[in-house]
């Protein structure tokens, strides 16, 4: 059982050492990369780095001119192109569409070059976030008006292709020839020939869902004006319909639960602000929480005079600390109406400031004038004073912080992967001051200098 224990104790502490995080840092209007603790990984060059971090790749900037910097912090493309997109979006098997001079090329994830940058268009002819495909592509170069089906040596597959659809897996519904077919790129076949007028995917008309006796059909063509049916299987199946609207049942209107309005109208805002005191004061009332280990909580509020004092049952609470104030608001979680037990909002004089109810002290340097939540940010608490932005998080999976209201907005909020891929994200708050970048860590530290 010891060494059991020693061992796990050993995981968990070699898991810990191991984050490594690489963090876009400012010092005043250059950019390079630090670690979590804020020190310089990469000195500061490049005219910006883009928040998000993209498969361990970050977008930089330079003269107006853009390149992409992997996670040892070396350029695999340096900032010279016009433009970059990462194709497939949702990939981790990414590579780079990339322009420069009204030119196309297109490499892989460490920016080696698999097509090189002369083409008018390119189109990847698998964009299948699960499935690493045979690399292949649709190109149109300049003296062309049809794409081209070509691999990654250039060699042509398929040629003349006025318009192609991708429909999933490497299929492709393609016209060529001024005639429909559906195309497969990784097995480079026709599963339906290309002799239809027109070949639409077939799974819906509006609100009606196909009959039964459609159940299993993929795609439906048009030749002639008379419709074909093909299966999953690509199986041709012929019928006597000439209304389309024939293979659909009636929408039931019975089976509809919920308008859209009365969808958005139940899901409203998970938590709110809730003054207990002044008119919001009842006496003798106790308002319900749950700790941690959802152990049943009690948060009470006590008025002397004009003034209120706040106490809870939780076992952490540190009485003596007490103080009394001139009001009190507490977080309401909409979702259970339960209370959080936290943390509350107490108002000293003409300043409000962040009570933590577990120590039952103030949070020092925090003051502010209102405090409310926003639906861009719906897990932190946007504090305002005299038209500048601070915050309080409220995900309790990691150090709660505040951070005092010294900036003009908050931009975004970004989750920033270690560099070995596990563990757990790191919150890093883009914050706005005199139109610079001010990134800020969920543990409170700056990742910028002025």
């Amino acid at each position: 059982m010891l060494k059991t224990c020693y061992f796990l104790l050993l995981f968990i502490s070699c898991n810990a050492i191991s984050q490594e995080y690489s963090i876009p840092f400012r010092t005043g209007n250059f950019w390079g990369i630090c670690d979590k603790n804020g020190s310089i990984k990469l000195e500061p060059k490049y005219d910006y780095i883009n928040p998000n971090m993209e498969n361990f790749r970050w977008y930089i900037y330079k003269n107006d001119k853009v390149g992409i910097l992997n996670e040892k912090n070396e350029e695999v493309l340096a900032p010279i192109y016009d433009s970059i997109f990462r194709e497939p979006v949702h990939s981790t098997y990414n590579e780079y569409l990339v322009y420069k001079d009204n030119r196309l090329g297109y490499t892989d994830i460490d920016g080696n070059f698999i097509l090189p940058i002369k083409y008018k268009a390119i189109k990847k002819a698998d964009n299948d976030s699960y499935n690493k495909l045979p690399l292949k592509f649709f190109v149109q170069s300049d003296s062309e008006t049809n794409y081209k089906l070509i691999n990654v040596n250039a060699t042509e597959i398929l040629t003349n292709i006025q318009a192609f659809k991708e429909t999933n897996n490497g299929l492709f519904i393609i016209e060529k020839d001024n005639k429909i077919g559906v195309y497969n790129t990784v097995k480079n076949e026709w599963k339906i020939a290309n002799t239809l007028d027109s070949i639409k995917y077939f799974d819906h008309k509006d609100f009606y869902g196909p009959k039964e006796a459609y159940s299993n059909i993929q795609y439906y063509g048009i030749k002639n004006k008379v419709y074909y049916l093909f299966t999953r299987d690509f199986e041709q199946i012929n019928t006597k319909i000439t209304n389309f609207d024939d293979f659909f049942d009636p929408l039931n209107e019975e089976n509809i639960a919920y308008s859209v309005e009365e969808t958005i109208s139940s899901i409203g805002k998970p938590f709110e602000i809730k003054l207990v005191t002044g008119e919001g004061f009842v006496t003798d009332n106790s308002y319900l929480s749950e700790d941690h280990y959802r152990t049943r909580l009690k948060i009470e509020i006590t008025k002397h005079k004009n003034k209120y004092s706040i106490t809870t049952n939780s076992i952490s609470f540190n009485a003596s600390n007490s103080k009394k104030y001139d009001a009190i608001k507490l977080l309401r979680k909409t979702y259970r109406d339960k209370y959080d037990c936290t943390f509350a909002i107490v108002k000293t004089k003409d300043k409000w400031q962040i009570l933590d109810l577990v120590k039952n002290e103030i949070i020092p340097n925090v003051e502010f004038d209102t405090a409310e939540f926003q639906d861009n940010f719906r897990d932190v608490l946007v504090l305002t004073n005299q038209s500048k932005i601070g915050i309080y998080t409220l995900n309790k999976e990691e150090p709660v912080i505040a951070i005092n209201p010294i900036y003009d907005a908050l931009s975004s909020i970004e989750h920033i992967n270690p560099l070995d891929d596990s563990y757990k994200l790191h919150k890093v708050y883009y914050f706005i001051k005199k139109d610079e970048y001010c990134p800020v860590g969920s543990n409170g530290i700056s990742y910028y200098k002025d």
